[in-house]
């Protein structure tokens, strides 16, 4: 699948382009700012299992990237659901680095089912907790305040430091796991 048979905005495909590449070939990696990105998988079979699962119209609206660390640390970040979710959205809208996401509160709100003030007062909770940091942002024309911006980087370092020992934990299961299968299992010998 090339980067322009999936159809979302115009502004994600330059900011996928920008990020990875035109070319989507797995195992394609790239550290980006200490960053991996891995793109949507490539090949009629890859498809093929995302249209089964989701169904195509579902796959075709778009996707989020999102690192796993962030839902498998979520209760060790110390994140509510509901701050969990409004990070998410967040994410659905951070689509280019160095670009920080700008949804305004009464989408966040439409979108959670919440109000204006319990998104503004989750947002609060969430800068205090480091994760985001909010920046005004003000109209070309002078005339006021428009949505804030979400700076993400408070996130992005507390998921770089925790991830060291969430990957060390999965390699450590793996360990196990491996001897556990051998003959003797675990109680042969160390792993």
């Amino acid at each position: 699948m090339s980067v322009d048979e999936i159809k979302t905005p115009s502004s994600h495909l330059a900011a996928v382009r920008d990020v990875i590449g035109a070319a989507f070939e797995p195992p394609l990696e790239r550290a980006i700012d200490k960053a991996i990105v891995v793109p949507f998988p490539k090949g009629p079979d890859s498809k093929r299992k995302w249209d089964k699962m989701w169904g195509r119209d579902v796959v075709s609206y778009g996707y989020v990237a999102v690192p796993r660390l962030l839902l498998e640390a979520q209760r060790r970040l110390g994140l509510s659901s509901t701050q969990a979710m409004i990070l998410l959205h967040l994410c659905n809208y951070w689509w280019e680095p160095g670009k920080h996401p700008w949804p305004a509160k009464k989408k966040l709100a439409h979108f959670l089912n919440l109000s204006e003030r319990q998104v503004q007062r989750i947002l609060g909770e969430l800068e205090d907790a480091g994760f985001i940091k909010r920046n005004a942002r003000f109209r070309t024309n002078g005339r006021g305040q428009t949505s804030n911006e979400y700076d993400l980087s408070g996130l992005v370092a507390k998921l770089q430091v925790l991830e060291p020992e969430f990957s060390e934990a999965r390699e450590k299961a793996a360990a196990l796991r491996r001897q556990a299968q051998r003959p003797g299992g675990l109680k042969s010998g160390a792993v």
